[in-house]
């Protein structure tokens, strides 16, 4: 008999950021409860983090105790490995023993490649009394060698319950899984599990092998809701589970969920389709298609060419970057529509950084702002002070304002961006008349500031909110939370270049920071 594992909260969550209505998760767990659905995967369980998610990104026990839950399943989160690199003893701030905790099994989600990076946070979960499993993610194209090799390691580590192999890019067949399924087999005696992705059509199928080949843990979704092209739909694998006496639950009461998720499924539009189907031919991650087809600015033409662009680079892990390049930075123009000139003639300027020091001097911070009245430029979205202190926020990166773009819409204040650059993924979350448009042109080595647009060597909000306030004519820039990043980070060598250039341009105003910094910059640093 086989173990469903449904993941629905988890996988599904990347489409609303794990934001669920309690009413609707209260209805899916009865629903698969009465359905017999055996593990419930209720979300990631992930360090704290700045951005804007739902409580399923975090699922805290506090959360899941707050939910219908059944005596008749067992529950689990997922925890991304390369959150706690270098740090497994935040496994034990995130979690309490298991005796104290309504979950029973926790999944490390790894590159298959990195698998000894995981050991170490299997071994601090199974101090704490959980059963672990280990989800080998880009599982694809592995030879017989490596796949031996590997399970062989984690064996001899003796800490692992569950070993699942993952269909990340949606392109295997089920010789494939077959294949796979049985060189595990003859290393692990253990359970394996799948999770499998429906950019071919074929997640069911390929489940359907995993089993016929002695895989007992098969993970789905609720209407296959997941990243991407989603998943094996829940409902499909339990009528044919049934079907096939490997599983003894009925799909009928799944019903009244499926009804619930067929309403998200209208609205986000997951699902295989040529362009995922394309994708898995040409081993490029699903998430750069969910982003690109996401943004209904882009025609059928343009989606292909970037897919086709991304077919001639190694685009099998996602990056935003790598997107940025690819779409978001093609259609540039030379200038911005909006003049900075003079806009703050004889005013002071504030510029807020992310750095920890903003919430470690935020009294400060608002006193000081409400004594001096700056002028003050958010760069980005900053949720540590409230929103209504800033007169402009600052966006300059594309892929930063592609993550963002959701909260823009709670602000009312000015935006400067250079719309030619990534107007285009604020169109529908900024009201054209807040947008001043200043133009930002990426050249090497280049710090030259123009009256509505500047040359830049960086995509960064920091030296264009530098040039933008330098050209607007401000008497001084002020700054807080430039705290700085590590030497050996490559934001730090950046940042430093960017202040090094600004005190050498022509018309350089005095900057100081209001909070400590390790940048080359005179501090004064507030009470």
């Amino acid at each position: 008999m086989i173990k469903i594992l449904d993941c629905t909260l988890r996988d599904g969550g990347y489409y609303n950021n794990w934001d669920f209505d309690l009413s609707l998760v209260n209805k899916y767990l009865a629903s698969t409860s009465q359905s017999l659905i055996d593990i419930i995967e209720i979300g990631f369980r992930s360090p704290q983090t700045n951005k804007k998610f739902g409580a399923f990104y975090y699922s805290s026990d506090k959360t899941i105790r707050s939910l219908e839950l059944s005596e008749k399943q067992t529950y689990c989160v997922m925890v991304n490995a390369k959150s706690f690199y270098g740090s497994s003893s935040l496994i034990k701030d995130l979690f309490s023993p298991r005796n104290e905790s309504p979950l029973s099994l926790v999944r490390i989600a790894i590159n298959f490649n990195n698998v000894t990076e995981s050991f170490d946070i299997a071994n601090a979960l199974k101090s704490l009394g959980y059963d672990v499993a280990l989800n080998l993610m880009q599982s694809h194209g592995k030879s017989d060698k490596d796949y031996f090799d590997t399970i062989d390691r984690i064996k001899k580590e003796n800490i692992i319950d569950v070993i699942y192999f993952a269909d990340s890019l949606g392109n295997m067949h089920p010789d494939n899984v077959s294949s796979i399924s049985n060189i595990i087999r003859d290393v692990w005696k253990k359970d394996i599990g799948i999770h499998t992705h429906n950019n071919k059509n074929l997640a069911l199928i390929n489940s359907l092998s995993a089993i016929d080949n002695g895989v007992t843990y098969i993970d789905s979704t609720i209407t296959g809701m997941g990243r991407g092209a989603g998943n094996v739909p829940t409902e499909n694998l339990l009528l044919e589970s049934k079907r096939l006496g490997v599983h003894l639950g009925d799909a009928k009461y799944l019903l009244p969920t499926i009804d619930d998720f067929n309403i998200l499924k209208n609205k986000y539009k997951w699902g295989s389709s040529f362009y995922y189907h394309f994708a898995a031919n040409h081993d490029i991650h699903p998430t750069y298609v969910q982003s690109i087809t996401s943004d209904e600015r882009y025609s059928q033409n343009e989606i292909l060419s970037a897919l086709h662009s991304l077919s001639r680079i190694n685009s099998t892990n996602f990056s935003t970057d790598v997107l940025r390049e690819t779409i978001y930075t093609k259609k540039v123009t030379k200038e911005g529509s909006w003049v900075a000139t003079d806009w703050l003639k004889k005013k002071d300027v504030l510029i807020v950084g992310a750095g920890p020091s903003v919430q470690k001097y935020k009294k400060s911070i608002l006193k000081y702002i409400k004594i001096k009245k700056p002028t003050v430029f958010f760069l980005n979205i900053n949720n540590i002070l409230p929103h209504s202190i800033a007169d402009v926020v600052v966006v300059a990166h594309a892929t930063r304002a592609l993550f963002d773009r959701v909260n823009y819409s709670e602000f009312k204040n000015l935006f400067i961006l250079p719309k030619s650059r990534i107007g285009s993924l604020v169109e529908n979350k900024i009201d054209d008349d807040r947008i001043l448009d200043y133009g930002l042109i990426i050249k090497q080595n280049y710090f030259k500031i123009k009256k509505n647009h500047c040359y830049l060597e960086w995509p960064l909000a920091a030296p264009y909110a530098l040039a933008i306030a330098t050209e607007a004519c401000a008497k001084s820039i002020s700054l807080v939370g430039f705290d700085g990043y590590p030497n050996n980070d490559k934001r730090h060598k950046e940042m430093e270049k960017v202040f090094d250039k600004y005190s050498n341009i022509e018309n350089k105003k005095p900057v100081i920071s209001l909070t400590p910094t390790i940048y080359n910059i005179d501090e004064k640093i507030l009470s």
